[in-house]
């Protein structure tokens, strides 16, 4: 009810936006006043002088893919003069166009202005927001006339060898571990009979959206290397798996809490019908919340509209719509947690399936307390710190191990498996097939069929 309420009330915004961002007017700073131009001499470098000719400076606006020039933006533009660029502790850079030069300025239809390294005009260029650059004509000693632009120096990140150690070659090595362990975990809950009930397709479902959280933000690490990849769409597909993740824990929160509250309970070895419904209900609030998102993406970030489509990555508004579900979904987890640890605290008799469920709510509150970490240090990554950055880089390599750790190598799950695939050959007792049951994990937790009635 909440989403498409939401989606309502943006709709109903959506025209007030649009019409902001029609009629408001592009703003082109000019170096020298109107009426002046740049020009240097034998004697004297760039100032700004009188122009004797009649015609005015004025910008030209071209199309992002070069192919449309003389563009004319749809709410107009104003002139600022003279108006320098805002470079604060940054240097000052001029850069010429003029005739057969390496460089090339394209003031693009968007306000930005795009500088060329080369006369080609080819993939190898920077793009410059309004408010970091002015420009202005400009006439050489000998009277060659060429088109000059003052900017403010990129800032170039200090990549130090500890920086790109990490960023580029051990983030890259922590994603694939994370990815084939999640991998091992799902296929170990889908093939072992005795984990391939509700809860063990719950677990197989996470494992499967985390290792696609993984696999797009692999592809996100490499953003300043290439353009060929879509980064807007790895950004979206990142975020929408990491929320359906959330759902899926959501799922597994609240029939674990509906178990401990109901008075009859019954348990299948695979309960194929309530597993579509939880299914539909995570896939169906994560496409709902993430097209609210798109939508605020798209539709309302006005910020976002004039960057270049090279540049673009998914905005603060979109980022938003992604990341308040999941703060609701960590608070209703936290009501299921204690809920349920009351409940349990004033039982007096256990029977078979509350020790079962005991230990699922366990691996809840592990699972829970795990991916909740791990998201908020995302969270904080968004800050411009580098330390943040990094604590985020070791938090995701810790949330695929502690996942494994949880879900795998604990006591029931490792008898499951020497039970299973086992060999007497082996030489390591450990993957030896248990010589005698045990009577704690011999997996008889009543997964055929069972009734229980609290006392």
């Amino acid at each position: 009810m909440l989403g498409p309420l939401l989606l309502l009330l943006l709709l109903l915004a959506r025209p007030l936006t649009a019409e902001v961002e029609q009629t408001m007017p592009l703003e082109v700073k000019k170096c020298c006043d109107i009426g002046s131009i740049m020009r240097s001499t034998m004697d004297h470098a760039a100032q700004c002088v009188a122009d004797n000719e009649t015609t005015q400076w004025a910008p030209v606006f071209t199309s992002e893919d070069g192919l449309r020039t003389s563009i004319h933006p749809k709410g107009g533009f104003n002139v600022l003069a003279p108006s320098l660029p805002l470079c604060n502790s940054t240097r000052v850079w001029p850069i010429f166009h003029y005739f057969d030069s390496e460089d090339r300025l394209v003031l693009l239809e968007t306000g930005w202005l795009r500088h060329y390294i080369d006369r080609d005009m080819g993939e190898r260029h920077y793009d410059y927001e309004p408010r970091l650059f002015c420009m202005e004509k400009y006439i050489g000693e000998t009277g060659l006339e060429a088109q000059m632009a003052v900017v403010c120096a990129p800032k170039v990140e200090v990549n130090t060898e500890v920086k790109q150690l990490i960023m580029y070659l051990l983030d890259p090595i922590f994603h694939g571990i994370n990815m084939v362990l999640l991998l091992i975990t799902a296929i170990i809950y889908f093939i072992l009979p005795q984990l391939r009930d509700l809860l063990g397709n719950f677990v197989t479902s996470l494992c499967m959206c985390l290792i696609v959280v993984y696999a797009a933000d692999l592809v996100r690490l490499y953003r300043g290397f290439s353009e060929h990849v879509s980064f807007l769409a790895a950004d979206i597909v990142f975020y929408v798996g990491l929320l359906a993740t959330f759902f899926w824990l959501n799922s597994m929160g609240y029939y674990i809490w509906k178990t401990f509250r109901s008075r009859n309970v019954f348990l299948r070895v695979t309960d194929k019908r309530k597993y579509c419904y939880y299914s539909f209900y995570v896939w169906g609030s994560t496409l709902s919340m993430a097209a609210i998102a798109l939508f605020c993406h798209f539709v309302l970030d006005l910020s976002n509209t004039n960057i270049p489509m090279s540049q673009r990555q998914l905005g603060f508004l979109g980022l938003s719509m992604f990341f308040l579900p999941i703060a609701f979904i960590v608070l209703v987890n936290v009501f299921f947690y204690v809920t349920t640890a009351q409940a349990i605290a004033r039982m007096t008799t256990y029977g078979r399936i509350h020790h079962k469920m005991k230990y699922n709510f366990n691996m809840f509150i592990l699972l829970f307390t795990i991916l909740t970490l791990a998201w908020i240090c995302k969270l904080m990554s968004q800050l411009p710190y580098d330390t943040l950055i990094y604590i985020d880089v070791f938090a995701m390599l810790a949330q695929g191990v502690l996942v494994f750790a949880v879900c795998v190598c604990q006591p029931r799950v490792l008898y499951l498996l020497r039970r299973h695939f086992g060999s007497e050959n082996c030489l390591f007792s450990c993957c030896r097939p248990p010589s005698e049951p045990t009577h704690t994990f011999d997996g008889d937790w009543g997964e055929e069929m069972m009734s229980m009635h609290p006392m």
